[in-house]
């Protein structure tokens, strides 16, 4: 998650008593204007998602405001809602996005997003599994098994008001509604929004349909640079209480909050860089203690007799260090959601753009997409 940064230059001027009066710069009412719709709720739950701008979008001056209304009735078709208007000092309109509950839960679904789940209603066989937590994709459905139960929730985790969603989760998901969100809702044949971008890509009349059905409405907006930029919103709160725990006195770092908060990607890498430095206690004991015995007897690192003792400590904690890890990876990956992802059913799915030819694979005997390629002569 990155901040998005809204240029604009302090301005002030001075009031007729002599006294300096500092005119709000459009950066800072921008900013003031976000950051307000998290004050207003308390650490423990995010705020209302209908409410709370998840992503902003931000247009380039090339982009009409003809343009940017149409690019908006789009987004209402798809039930995201823009809940904030701004200009920057360059003239450039950025738009504050969110999506509903309702809307939220059923691209979830689409997405297989893996979320913890507690098994209920189970038969007698399987009664002593009653209340256990496993990790599967959320189901619309079966709502209910995957609200997090408030005894189970970590103290660094911040939930919605369902208990179900994290401020990773509502990113991804607002974040794949757009990317997917083609120029032509499906079944209509023409709309203003295609006839405006045709005026940039010209096509020809007869091929308007069949292309802007094929074609995502956020790639050929940035691909033509009407479009600068698409990125999260920061909740203060969220990042000081995550800073506060990083840089407390304590052995492990905040991984399951980092996770919530930034998503998988950046929380794998603190925890690797955590597994790393606690590993790495073990080498360095051995070799503290074989420099102070090399320093008492007087020892050379070449005569030292105990320097072939620390190699092998250090070649056999290399090995251990490899499997523990592999483990850790596992168990986090699994804990996360990412695990089943590695294995193509999880939310990391090929690419929306990615266009090829269904067939029932050899190997899963399920059907695969896949593209043809084609050699040259």
């Amino acid at each position: 998650m990155v901040n998005f940064e809204v240029n604009q230059e302090e301005s002030s001027t001075k009031t007729k008593n002599g006294g300096d009066a500092h005119l709000e710069s459009p950066r800072r009412k921008l900013t003031r204007k976000l950051t307000s719709y998290f004050y207003a709720n308390p650490l423990g739950v995010l705020p209302r998602i209908e409410n709370t701008p998840i992503l902003l979008i931000r247009f380039t001056t090339k982009a009409s405001s003809r343009l940017i209304q149409l690019v908006k009735g789009r987004l209402q078709e798809r039930h995201i809602i823009v809940v904030v208007e701004e200009k920057d000092s360059e003239g450039n309109v950025i738009i504050g996005i969110t999506t509903t509950q309702e809307e939220l839960e059923a691209e979830a679904d689409h997405l297989n997003l893996i979320k913890p789940a507690t098994l209920k209603g189970l038969n007698t066989s399987l009664s002593m599994f009653e209340g256990t937590t496993i990790m599967q994709p959320f189901e619309v459905s079966d709502r209910d098994a995957f609200e997090v139960p408030e005894k189970d929730q970590d103290d660094n985790t911040v939930y919605d008001q369902s208990c179900i969603f994290t401020s990773a989760d509502r990113v991804k998901i607002v974040h794949e509604l757009i990317e997917s969100l083609s120029v032509l809702k499906p079944g209509v044949e023409s709309s203003y929004l295609a006839r405006s971008l045709n005026e940039i890509l010209k096509f020809p009349q007869k091929d308007v349909a069949i292309k802007y059905h094929k074609l995502f409405l956020f790639d050929t907006l940035r691909n033509h640079g009407l479009v600068e930029d698409i990125a999260p919103i920061h909740s203060n709160q969220q990042k000081a209480h995550i800073c506060h725990e990083v840089f407390r006195l304590k052995l492990s770092t905040p991984v399951h909050a980092i996770r919530d908060y930034y998503g998988e990607e950046v929380a794998f890498y603190f925890a690797w860089m955590t597994f790393y430095i606690k590993a790495l206690m073990f080498p360095a004991m051995s070799g503290l203690i074989v420099f102070i015995i090399r320093a008492i007897r007087g020892d050379t690192i070449d005569t030292d007799i105990f320097t072939p003792f620390h190699g092998l400590v250090t070649f056999i904690w290399a090995i251990l260090f490899v499997q523990f890890w592999s483990r850790e990876e596992q168990r986090l990956a699994y804990k996360w959601g990412t695990w089943s992802s590695q294995a193509g059913k999880g939310t990391f799915s090929v690419r929306h753009q990615f266009e090829g030819t269904m067939r029932i694979s050899e190997v899963t005997k399920t059907m695969e997409n896949i593209i043809h390629l084609i050699k040259g002569d």
